[in-house]
């Protein structure tokens, strides 16, 4: 907490912000490599389905391969190779998309090699020596004796079960590409629900460390500044308006207080203070009030003076008011040296009395000896 503390308010911004984003990032970049896996297991999932249905349509084209040739051992109906002709067809496109399909697999290309082997074997083994029998009809019974014995049966049985396999197989490669799907979905919806969690967390976290270190001090900030002066309309009601106002209520209050001072500086005492601004701003305008009201009775008493009025009286404000000690000590003084003065003019003209009678007395002396 302490660090935090120290820290300035936009980087404590740029910290909290960066930690939201990174556990953002973190959470979408699991989520991008789960859904790369999902996409993945669902592309394999579609690939073997492609497989199996080419095996199916493989087995498909031999088996009508199968049935048209028959039909044309039992009618001898040419148009009952039409199948024949489109199985084989059938057979070969849907063989080389399987190969093709399975071209990563050694193991199912190996079981598509023996199908093929098979499918040739029946095909051309079989079924064209079949059908080059029927074309003679003193061979025509041979080609049907030997199917009824079962000819390229054991060519086709084998070709089933080839494919058959090749299907399984795929069928469990479906299944294990199925759990790998269902478990990165698992692991997917964990980890979203856990980056939730962690995110409501560090949100909460920090929340608490912005209210603690920025919201509640701004507060009390606001508080004591509202306690200088009272707030100037700023258009926000927040702590940061109340900032603002009281801020702007402070700089006219010393502005205003700055003028009286200067005024005050040069001797004048007369301009006003133009308003009260509230709060520890009103002290302060009080104090200054007083003090150049105060300054304006010492220089009343100090015009007065200089008129020659000695009656007026200078009281000090405290005894650490040294201009109005001062002010008293010179009044007394002058007071002083006035009553000297008038004391020696007194005397002197008691003398000049004294004289005066001296010399009448004198001269009515020298008049009557003069008699």
């Amino acid at each position: 907490m302490g660090m935090f503390d120290n820290i300035s308010i936009p980087r404590k911004l740029a910290l909290t912000l960066t930690v939201m984003l990174g556990v953002e990032l973190g959470v979408n970049a699991v989520v991008h490599w789960k859904s790369g896996e999902i996409r993945q297991a669902v592309n394999w999932s579609e690939h073997t389905i492609q497989v199996i249905d080419a095996s199916n349509r493989a087995l498909s084209g031999m088996v009508d391969q199968e049935t048209g040739y028959r039909g044309f051992l039992l009618s001898g109906d040419k148009k009952f190779l039409a199948p024949y002709e489109k199985g084989w067809e059938t057979f070969e496109a849907a063989w080389r998309q399987a190969k093709d399909l399975t071209a990563d697999n050694p193991a199912q290309q190996e079981r598509l090699d023996v199908v093929r082997r098979l499918a040739e074997a029946w095909h051309g083994g079989v079924a064209q020596k079949g059908i080059a029998l029927m074309a003679v009809a003193e061979t025509r019974d041979a080609a049907r004796q030997a199917e009824i014995a079962g000819a390229g049966k054991e060519a086709m049985d084998g070709l089933r079960a080839k494919i058959a396999e090749v299907i399984t197989n795929e069928n469990a490669l479906m299944q294990t590409r199925r759990t790998a799907q269902a478990a990165a979905f698992e692991a997917t919806t964990q980890f979203i629900a856990l980056g939730t969690l962690a995110t409501l967390l560090i949100a909460a976290g920090i929340a608490f460390l912005l209210i603690r270190t920025v919201a509640r001090p701004v507060t009390r900030v606001s508080a004591k500044l509202a306690e200088l002066a009272t707030p100037i309309e700023t258009g926000r009601r927040d702590e940061v308006g109340q900032i603002e106002g009281t801020a702007l209520a402070v700089e006219q209050a010393f502005r205003d207080i700055s003028e009286v001072l200067a005024a005050a500086s040069v001797g004048d005492f007369s301009k006003p203070l133009s308003k009260d601004y509230g709060g520890l701003s009103s002290e302060v305008q009080a104090n200054l009030r007083l003090m150049t009201e105060n300054l304006r009775a010492i220089a009343d008493v100090a015009t007065a003076i200089a008129g020659g009025d000695l009656t007026v009286e200078a009281k000090r404000l405290s005894d650490r008011d040294g201009l109005g000690i001062a002010l008293e000590q010179m009044l007394a003084r002058l007071r002083a040296v006035v009553a000297d003065a008038s004391a020696a003019a007194n005397n002197v003209s008691a003398g000049s009395q004294e004289l005066s009678a001296s010399a009448e007395q004198l001269s009515q002396g020298s008049t009557e000896q003069a008699a």
